[in-house]
């Protein structure tokens, strides 16, 4: 008999706590006002940590980013394959949606379509507020029209995602296109904090500078992503004017731009910018750098690279360097062609001199092909130019040299190879003839 009293006694204290607890969850349900577990996940957009499931209707998605209030949190989960098109109308300011909290939108491969795309005018697809952040993941972003704004500042710049000062963005496995910017930006426009992964933006324009994307300040990184096909009058791929900017992996492909840059162009005292393990190929300039123009940047470095295939009317058909420090380290600069000088590599400081180091890479196959045209794989007028370890060879130019070209400046060949250039391997270039 003892025993059994003994397992009772086990027993009611066991079922009196399991009665506590059902007491607790049921007092749970009566002030979260849910039913169910699923229910629980399922709170309000305003709330601090809800996930909502966004309805595959119109208006939904905007009416949805603008009950964020600032400093909140929430999820929003798109309808897997739906296509939203943003209704201003459902906005609180009648115009682009714009982030004030912290928000994630889980695309499950829906696209949403920014009013533009009907109406064109002055409507990006999603802005960034100071303060607020974003993580768009598994997207497709598109219409975003911002080609007629009347001057109204920066609501001209990032048709597709705008980021201010102040905001923060993380694009992940999403797809930026058909955007257009009245300003610069037709994909994305950064003047706060924006990394960008294994994502792609191609196919979009801007009257400005940056037709995929423009770095106006603060901090970009894009990581192992695709930017392609896209337009701007300067930098058709990528425009940087300012703050720190990283691209590793990934390409730059088949972008153009009217005036310098086809691909990437980079400029301003306060820029600074590190590309590795990256290809630049297949892009046009109207004007210099087919594939990178570095005019005046703070430091640019170009690592484990390739610069093929670029074409510009102006000098550096693969990079043009102007009055900048620049580093290319274990690069591959090949096939660039040029109307100009520097079928590879032009390096021009007219003000005062600047050092430009070319190490343990190759520049080859470049073409100068102007009447007047010199330095197939590199021209120098006024830098420092050292080579290390390089190898520089079946280059071709118009005039002497076809190699290494150098007009005013100096060039140091340090343990590198100049074979095989036409009409010449190398011209005023100590030791190379």
């Amino acid at each position: 008999m003892a025993v059994h009293r003994r397992t009772d006694a086990k027993w009611n204290r066991f079922t009196a706590g399991r009665s506590a607890f059902v007491r607790f969850v049921a007092g749970l349900v009566v002030l979260t006002g849910t039913t169910g577990w699923a229910g629980a996940t399922q709170a309000a957009v305003g709330g601090e940590r809800g996930v909502r499931e966004v309805p595959c209707r119109a208006g939904e998605l905007s009416a949805a980013v603008s009950r964020l209030d600032a400093g909140r949190r929430a999820t929003l989960q798109l309808a897997a394959a739906c296509t939203y098109t943003l209704d201003l109308s459902s906005t609180a300011t009648g115009g682009t949606p714009t982030v004030t909290g912290h928000l994630t939108i889980v695309g499950n491969g829906a696209t949403v379509i920014g009013s533009g795309a009907a109406t064109p005018g002055c409507s990006g697809v999603l802005r960034v507020a100071p303060g607020g952040s974003l993580n768009l993941v598994d997207t497709t972003v598109t219409g975003g029209d911002t080609t007629d704004c009347d001057g109204t500042g920066n609501r001209e710049d990032g048709a597709g995602i705008l980021v201010d000062a102040g905001g923060t963005a993380r694009i992940e496995r999403t797809v930026i296109t058909h955007n257009k910017a009245g300003g610069s930006g037709g994909g994305i426009a950064n003047f706060g904090t924006t990394t960008i992964v294994n994502s792609t933006i191609t196919s979009n324009a801007a009257a400005g500078s940056g037709g995929g994307v423009y770095q106006g300040a603060g901090q970009l990184s894009v990581v192992d992503s695709s930017i392609g096909q896209n337009i701007a009058r300067t930098g058709g791929g990528l425009a940087i004017v300012g703050g720190q900017t990283e691209i590793r992996g990934g390409t730059v492909r088949a972008n153009a731009a009217g005036g310098d840059g086809g691909g990437v162009a980079a400029s301003g005292p306060t820029t600074s910018v590190t590309i590795n393990r990256a290809e630049i190929t297949a892009n046009i300039s109207g004007g210099g750098g087919g594939g990178i123009s570095n005019w005046q940047a703070a430091s640019f470095t170009l690592d484990e690279s390739r610069v093929s295939h670029n074409k510009a009317r102006a000098n550096g058909g693969g990079v043009q360097i102007m009055n900048s420090p620049m580093l290319i380290d274990r690069s591959r600069i090949s096939a660039n062609v040029t109307t100009r000088n520097g079928g590879g590599i032009a390096s021009r400081a007219p003000s005062q001199p600047v050092e430009v180091v070319v190490r343990s890479s190759t520049i080859s196959l470049n073409q100068a092909t102007g009447a007047a045209s010199r330095g197939g794989g590199l021209f120098n007028d006024g830098s420092r130019l050292r080579l290390t370890k390089d190898l520089v060879t079946l280059n071709v130019s118009r005039l002497p040299a076809g190699g290494v070209d150098n007009t005013r400046g100096t060039v140091v060949l340090d343990k590198t190879a100049v074979l095989f250039n036409l009409p010449s391997n190398c011209r005023a270039v100590l030791f190379c003839a």
